[in-house]
């Protein structure tokens, strides 16, 4: 696996529009999680920031359904059978399969 050089505050600078329920400050620290740090810099992989990626995106969405959630525009119970959180619109549409 090829390593490569990190900017956190850039990477975190470019994703800001794309993620906007996330914060500079949490992109940053959630980053740090998927790079080494050598000497002050900071190292990571393809696969890692797929990964990171990956992550990011079911954070922001976790984000997103809660507001719909709070809004009452969605509602949602933990199915311990499935052991997940469980959606449905006010159709009775199910919107997490």
């Amino acid at each position: 696996m090829e390593e490569f050089g990190v900017n956190l505050e850039g990477v975190a600078k470019h994703l800001i529009p794309d993620f906007e329920n996330l914060n500079e400050g949490m992109l940053i620290n959630h980053l740090r999680d998927y790079c080494e740090e050598d000497d002050g810099e900071f190292i990571s992989t393809r696969e890692k920031m797929e990964m990171f990626l990956e992550d990011v995106n079911s954070m922001n969405m976790g984000f997103v359904l809660a507001e719909l959630c709070s809004k009452d525009e969605v509602q949602c119970y933990w199915d311990d059978k499935e052991n997940e959180m469980r959606f449905w619109g006010h159709r009775d549409m199910n919107v997490s399969d």
